[in-house]
Protein backbone atom coordinates (compact mmCIF):
# COMPACT_ATOMS: atom_id res chain seq x y z
CA UNK A 1 0.00 0.00 0.00
CA UNK A 2 2.77 2.45 0.90
CA UNK A 3 4.53 1.70 -2.39
CA UNK A 4 1.37 2.64 -4.32
CA UNK A 5 1.03 5.80 -2.23
CA UNK A 6 4.65 6.78 -3.03
CA UNK A 7 3.92 6.28 -6.75
CA UNK A 8 0.92 8.61 -6.49
CA UNK A 9 3.04 11.17 -4.65
CA UNK A 10 5.56 11.11 -7.50
CA UNK A 11 2.76 11.42 -10.05
CA UNK A 12 1.39 14.46 -8.22
CA UNK A 13 4.80 16.14 -8.29
CA UNK A 14 5.09 15.48 -12.02
CA UNK A 15 1.63 16.91 -12.69
CA UNK A 16 2.39 20.08 -10.71
CA UNK A 17 5.70 20.50 -12.55
CA UNK A 18 4.16 20.45 -16.03
CA UNK A 19 1.69 23.24 -15.28
CA UNK A 20 2.10 24.86 -18.70
CA UNK A 21 1.30 21.76 -20.75
CA UNK A 22 -2.14 21.18 -22.26
CA UNK A 23 -4.36 18.40 -20.85
CA UNK A 24 -2.85 18.61 -17.38
CA UNK A 25 -6.14 19.70 -15.83
CA UNK A 26 -7.51 16.37 -17.05
CA UNK A 27 -4.40 14.56 -15.74
CA UNK A 28 -4.86 16.20 -12.35
CA UNK A 29 -8.46 14.98 -12.23
CA UNK A 30 -7.35 11.42 -13.07
CA UNK A 31 -4.73 11.69 -10.32
CA UNK A 32 -7.46 12.70 -7.88
CA UNK A 33 -9.49 9.63 -8.94
CA UNK A 34 -6.47 7.49 -8.10
CA UNK A 35 -6.21 9.18 -4.69
CA UNK A 36 -9.86 8.27 -4.06
CA UNK A 37 -9.13 4.65 -5.01
CA UNK A 38 -6.11 4.48 -2.68
CA UNK A 39 -8.20 5.95 0.11
CA UNK A 40 -10.71 3.10 -0.21
CA UNK A 41 -7.92 0.53 0.10
CA UNK A 42 -6.32 2.47 2.95
CA UNK A 43 -9.56 2.35 4.95
CA UNK A 44 -9.44 -1.45 4.79
CA UNK A 45 -5.77 -1.52 5.81
CA UNK A 46 -6.37 0.88 8.70
CA UNK A 47 -8.98 -1.47 10.15
CA UNK A 48 -6.00 -3.56 11.27
CA UNK A 49 -4.61 -0.54 13.15
CA UNK A 50 -7.48 1.03 15.14
CA UNK A 51 -5.19 3.38 17.06
CA UNK A 52 -3.63 4.65 13.83
CA UNK A 53 -7.06 4.93 12.21
CA UNK A 54 -8.25 7.13 15.08
CA UNK A 55 -5.10 9.27 15.19
CA UNK A 56 -5.25 9.99 11.46
CA UNK A 57 -9.02 10.42 11.10
CA UNK A 58 -9.13 14.24 11.16
CA UNK A 59 -6.21 14.55 8.75
CA UNK A 60 -7.72 12.01 6.34
CA UNK A 61 -11.10 13.75 6.55
CA UNK A 62 -9.55 17.17 5.82
CA UNK A 63 -7.48 15.72 2.97
CA UNK A 64 -10.57 14.11 1.45
CA UNK A 65 -12.54 17.36 1.69
CA UNK A 66 -9.77 19.52 0.18
CA UNK A 67 -9.21 16.98 -2.59
CA UNK A 68 -12.91 16.84 -3.48
CA UNK A 69 -13.44 20.62 -3.42
CA UNK A 70 -10.33 21.07 -5.57
CA UNK A 71 -11.70 18.52 -8.03
CA UNK A 72 -14.76 20.75 -8.46
CA UNK A 73 -12.45 23.64 -9.38
CA UNK A 74 -10.66 21.44 -11.92
CA UNK A 75 -13.99 20.35 -13.36
CA UNK A 76 -15.10 23.98 -13.69
CA UNK A 77 -11.87 24.75 -15.56
CA UNK A 78 -12.50 21.84 -17.91
CA UNK A 79 -16.03 23.08 -18.58
CA UNK A 80 -14.59 26.54 -19.33
CA UNK A 81 -12.14 25.02 -21.82
CA UNK A 82 -9.07 25.59 -19.62
CA UNK A 83 -6.66 22.67 -19.94
CA UNK A 84 -3.42 24.06 -18.43
CA UNK A 85 -2.97 23.99 -14.67
CA UNK A 86 -1.30 27.42 -14.60
CA UNK A 87 -4.46 28.95 -16.12
CA UNK A 88 -6.87 27.14 -13.79
CA UNK A 89 -7.48 29.02 -10.54
CA UNK A 90 -8.68 27.64 -7.22
CA UNK A 91 -11.78 28.89 -5.42
CA UNK A 92 -12.14 30.42 -1.97
CA UNK A 93 -13.63 27.11 -0.79
CA UNK A 94 -10.54 25.21 -1.93
CA UNK A 95 -8.20 27.78 -0.35
CA UNK A 96 -10.08 27.45 2.96
CA UNK A 97 -10.06 23.65 2.75
CA UNK A 98 -6.31 23.74 2.14
CA UNK A 99 -5.84 25.94 5.23
CA UNK A 100 -7.78 23.39 7.29
CA UNK A 101 -5.68 20.57 5.83
CA UNK A 102 -2.50 22.45 6.74
CA UNK A 103 -3.70 22.79 10.37
CA UNK A 104 -4.56 19.09 10.55
CA UNK A 105 -1.18 18.12 9.10
CA UNK A 106 0.61 20.31 11.67
CA UNK A 107 -1.45 18.71 14.44
CA UNK A 108 -0.76 15.14 13.25
CA UNK A 109 2.86 15.36 12.09
CA UNK A 110 4.18 18.53 13.71
CA UNK A 111 4.85 19.98 10.25
CA UNK A 112 2.96 22.13 7.79
CA UNK A 113 2.27 20.98 4.23
CA UNK A 114 0.47 23.86 2.50
CA UNK A 115 2.51 26.85 1.36
CA UNK A 116 1.11 28.01 -1.96
CA UNK A 117 -2.65 27.46 -2.12
CA UNK A 118 -4.12 29.32 0.84
CA UNK A 119 -5.59 32.16 -1.21
CA UNK A 120 -8.29 32.04 -3.89
CA UNK A 121 -7.16 32.54 -7.50
CA UNK A 122 -3.92 30.65 -6.84
CA UNK A 123 -3.06 28.31 -9.71
CA UNK A 124 -4.25 24.73 -9.71
CA UNK A 125 -0.64 23.59 -10.12
CA UNK A 126 0.16 25.17 -6.74
CA UNK A 127 -2.75 23.28 -5.22
CA UNK A 128 -1.60 19.97 -6.76
CA UNK A 129 1.85 20.70 -5.32
CA UNK A 130 0.44 21.35 -1.84
CA UNK A 131 -1.87 18.31 -1.91
CA UNK A 132 1.15 16.23 -2.90
CA UNK A 133 3.14 17.74 -0.04
CA UNK A 134 0.37 16.84 2.44
CA UNK A 135 0.15 13.34 1.00
CA UNK A 136 3.94 13.04 1.43
CA UNK A 137 3.73 14.06 5.11
CA UNK A 138 0.97 11.48 5.65
CA UNK A 139 3.03 8.73 4.01
CA UNK A 140 6.00 9.61 6.22
CA UNK A 141 3.76 9.49 9.29
CA UNK A 142 2.47 6.03 8.32
CA UNK A 143 5.99 4.77 7.66
CA UNK A 144 7.20 5.98 11.08
CA UNK A 145 4.27 4.28 12.78
CA UNK A 146 4.72 0.99 10.95
CA UNK A 147 8.45 0.91 11.72
CA UNK A 148 7.59 0.93 15.42
CA UNK A 149 5.54 -2.29 15.17
CA UNK A 150 7.21 -5.45 16.45
CA UNK A 151 4.36 -7.91 15.82
CA UNK A 152 0.90 -7.87 14.24
CA UNK A 153 -1.79 -10.43 14.93
CA UNK A 154 -5.43 -10.77 13.98
CA UNK A 155 -6.59 -8.93 17.09
CA UNK A 156 -3.47 -7.19 18.32
CA UNK A 157 -0.40 -5.08 17.64
CA UNK A 158 2.73 -5.16 19.76
CA UNK A 159 4.89 -2.09 19.46
CA UNK A 160 8.69 -2.35 19.73
CA UNK A 161 8.65 -0.26 22.89
CA UNK A 162 6.27 -2.65 24.72
CA UNK A 163 7.79 -4.29 27.76
CA UNK A 164 7.43 -7.92 28.85
CA UNK A 165 4.62 -7.00 31.25
CA UNK A 166 2.56 -5.34 28.50
CA UNK A 167 3.15 -8.27 26.16
CA UNK A 168 2.08 -10.76 28.83
CA UNK A 169 -1.06 -8.75 29.67
CA UNK A 170 -1.96 -8.58 25.99
CA UNK A 171 -1.67 -12.38 25.68
CA UNK A 172 -3.91 -12.81 28.74
CA UNK A 173 -6.44 -10.41 27.21
CA UNK A 174 -6.34 -12.31 23.90
CA UNK A 175 -7.01 -15.63 25.66
CA UNK A 176 -9.89 -14.06 27.60
CA UNK A 177 -11.63 -12.56 24.57
CA UNK A 178 -11.24 -15.80 22.60
CA UNK A 179 -12.92 -17.76 25.41
CA UNK A 180 -15.72 -15.21 25.59
CA UNK A 181 -16.15 -15.43 21.81
CA UNK A 182 -16.54 -19.22 22.01
CA UNK A 183 -19.25 -18.74 24.64
CA UNK A 184 -21.16 -16.39 22.32
CA UNK A 185 -20.46 -13.28 24.36
CA UNK A 186 -19.81 -10.98 21.38
CA UNK A 187 -21.95 -9.86 18.49
CA UNK A 188 -19.93 -10.13 15.28
CA UNK A 189 -19.61 -6.34 14.90
CA UNK A 190 -18.29 -6.08 18.47
CA UNK A 191 -15.82 -8.91 17.86
CA UNK A 192 -14.64 -7.27 14.65
CA UNK A 193 -13.99 -4.01 16.51
CA UNK A 194 -11.86 -5.62 19.24
CA UNK A 195 -8.14 -4.86 18.93
CA UNK A 196 -5.42 -4.65 21.53
CA UNK A 197 -2.20 -2.66 21.44
CA UNK A 198 0.79 -3.24 23.68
Amino acid sequence: MLKRMRELEEEGREIAYYRERPNYVKKARRWIEKLVNVEEHLKIELDRFPELREKTFSFRDSFRFARDIFDWDLRACELDGIDKLKECKISLDTANAMKDLDRECKFLTGERCVYLSTEPHTTASACVNDLTSCFHKFIEYLERYIKEIAEIGDKYIIMKEAGEKERRLLKIWLDAIKKLKKKGFYYQKDWDALHGVA
